[in-house]
């Protein structure tokens, strides 16, 4: 067992069991919060730093709402990996945008042929 694991065992033992709201159930949800950030920031990190060009709104999603639930923070700091990869999809989402217009110079997306 970690130690985390251990200081929360004990305070359920202290506390007379698990029980919603106590402090040793707010502590197992801080540990489930930090190892779910760090299992996003392994994931989107990796793609960040090897394969920008793969990062998509879905990992910037992903990676923002994991970012936000362990620092308690709405939207992280600017450098943060959320808004990185916030940027990174944003242009990659931009070079789809625009692949999507056809050798006439006539875009392929019905949305755009009005």
């Amino acid at each position: 067992m970690s130690s985390a694991g251990q200081v929360i065992s004990e305070t359920a033992k202290q506390e007379g069991g698990p029980q919603k709201g106590s402090a040793s159930a707010q502590m197992q949800s801080e540990v489930v919060r930090q190892r779910n950030f760090e299992q996003a920031a392994a994931v989107v990190g990796s793609k960040v730093q090897n394969a920008p060009e793969s990062v998509t709104s879905e990992d910037a999603a992903h990676i923002h709402s994991r970012e936000a639930k362990v620092t308690g923070v709405a939207n992280p700091a600017k450098g943060s990996l959320s808004s990185q990869a916030e940027s990174l999809a944003a242009a990659n989402e931009g070079r789809s945008n625009n692949s999507a217009v056809n050798a006439t110079g006539a875009s392929s997306n019905p949305t755009e042929q009005a």
